[in-house]
């Protein structure tokens, strides 16, 4: 029977055991350093709440014609007295933008009788459609306007919108409180659990999603210098920002 050398046995051993040594190390340090961070989370929201200074009206010409060169012949004449009482009212060309225009025909449908062949429709005039949607930046002159605009022919007038000139200055000051909303329940929240708040570990805007000014129905009436003006209110422009914040959580 033969043996292995005791010295090459035991070099062997000593090798396994230095290997299994130095894995067992290994694996306690990435353990240690993947251990997981104790975090908190929640939402805050900011908002601020104004009165708008802007205005958007729909407005324009809708003209018909036998042909489709007589209704554009029409509404181009009408649409330029649109434009003049607009500039006349001190609204500026770049605050006033082209937002639909459509040459479209307008049909006669025939009612098939019993016994006759259904027959196709036929063009009986043309309709042109030529609207511009007006920035209105003076809001105490949207009643008037709207007033001398269809006094001058425009016989389509869309939805009013209102909005804010300083709308970032207005989400950044609601960024703020945003934050100091989402600060004040955390700390509710941890001092009830027997924690306290670590260091911020992640921000975030939105979280379901960033919501555009939302306008609120508490109307205030702008100033109306004859009863014969359209009455206009611009309400309050409510603007909301979202954020989520997560801290490292103290035990």
């Amino acid at each position: 029977m033969k043996f292995r050398p005791f010295k090459s046995s035991f070099l062997s051993a000593l090798t396994i055991i230095t290997s299994l040594a130095l894995t067992g190390l290994s694996l306690t340090g990435a353990h240690a350093h993947d251990k997981p961070i104790p975090r908190f989370s929640i939402l805050g929201t900011g908002t601020i709440v104004t009165e708008p200074d802007i205005a958007y009206i729909s407005t324009g010409i809708i003209s018909e014609g036998e042909t489709a060169e007589e209704a554009l012949s029409k509404n181009s004449n009408s649409m330029a007295h649109v434009f003049d009482v607009l500039e006349e009212a001190g609204i500026e060309r770049k605050h006033i933008q082209t937002s639909n225009f459509s040459v479209q025909p307008r049909y006669v449908h025939h009612r098939a009788s019993s016994g006759d062949e259904r027959r196709p429709p036929r063009i009986v005039a043309y309709e042109v459609n030529n609207t511009v949607t007006v920035k209105i930046v003076e809001l105490e002159n949207t009643g008037k306007i709207i007033s001398e605009v269809v006094k001058f022919g425009s016989n389509s007038l869309g939805n009013i919108r209102f909005d804010v000139s300083n709308r970032e200055q207005l989400m950044d000051k609601a960024r703020v409180k945003a934050v100091a909303d989402a600060r004040r329940k955390a700390e509710i929240y941890t001092k009830a659990a027997g924690a306290s708040l670590g260091k911020v570990l992640g921000i975030s805007e939105g979280g379901a999603g960033r919501r555009p000014p939302q306008f609120k129905g508490v109307a205030k009436a702008l100033p109306i210098a004859e009863a014969a003006l359209a009455p206009v209110s611009g309400g309050e422009a409510s603007i909301s920002v979202r954020v989520n914040m997560t801290w490292e959580l103290v035990q």
